[in-house]
C-alpha cells in the first residue's frame, strides 16, 4: 500500500491533524463492535491483575471474531487477525513478548490464576509468589513459570544469606569504629 503525501500533512493549518489514523479508527471500530470498555483499552494500569484481565478479554474478542468469520458475519473485507485484535488492548510487541509467554500457561498454576483474578479464595502474595514485593511484574511471572511455581529458598541459599549477614555485621562494626575514631581491631 503506497503512503499518501496528502495535503493535510503539508497544509498551512497549524497543529496536528485531528483526523484519526486508519489504525486508531479501526481499533476504535473493533472496540465498539466487541463492546470493549475504555478502561480495558487504557494502558495506564499495567498491574499484572489488569494485564490478566485484558488477556482474558482479548481471548474472548479473538474467539468472537473467529466465530463471526466462520458465520460470514464479519463486517470487514479482511479477516480479523489475532495481531490486529489484541491491539485493542495492548501493543503487539507487549502481547507477544509478555502476555503470550505467561498467561496461557496458568492452567498449571491454579493458585497464581486465583491471585491474578483477585479471587477471595486466593492466597496472600507471599504464599503465591514465595516472596513479598510492592508490585509484581512480567519478569516475576516469567520466573515463576520457569521455576514451576513460587520461589523457595534452598538450604544452600539460606547458608549463603546467613554468611552474608555475618560479613555485613563485620563491615558495620568496622565502619562504626572508623567514624568514632576507635582503634582498629582485626575482626
Amino acid at each position: 500500500m503506497a503512503m499518501s503525501t496528502g495535503s493535510a500533512r503539508h497544509s498551512s493549518t497549524p497543529g496536528p491533524s485531528t483526523q484519526p489514523t486508519p489504525t486508531s479508527s479501526y481499533k476504535q471500530e473493533l472496540a465498539t463492535l466487541f463492546g470493549v470498555s475504555a478502561v480495558m483499552m487504557d494502558q495506564a494500569d499495567m498491574s499484572l491483575h489488569r494485564c490478566y484481565e485484558r488477556f482474558l478479554a482479548a481471548q474472548d474478542v479473538i474467539k468472537k471474531a473467529q466465530d463471526m468469520w466462520e458465520a460470514q458475519t464479519w463486517p470487514y473485507p479482511k479477516r480479523g487477525l489475532e495481531k490486529d485484535l489484541v491491539e485493542i488492548f495492548v501493543s503487539k510487541s507487549v502481547w507477544f513478548a509478555s502476555y503470550k509467554k505467561t498467561f496461557p500457561f496458568l492452567s498449571k498454576y491454579p493458585e497464581m490464576k486465583l491471585w491474578l483474578e483477585k479471587s477471595p479464595d486466593a492466597e496472600v502474595d507471599v504464599d503465591v509468589w514465595g516472596f513479598k514485593k510492592e508490585s509484581y511484574s512480567f519478569s516475576d511471572l516469567i520466573g515463576y513459570i520457569e521455576r514451576g511455581g513460587p520461589w523457595e529458598e534452598s538450604e544452600e541459599e539460606v547458608i549463603v544469606a546467613k554468611k552474608r549477614k555475618g560479613k555485613q555485621k563485620e563491615e558495620d562494626i568496622r565502619d562504626k569504629r572508623r567514624k568514632v575514631g576507635s582503634p582498629r581491631k582485626n575482626v
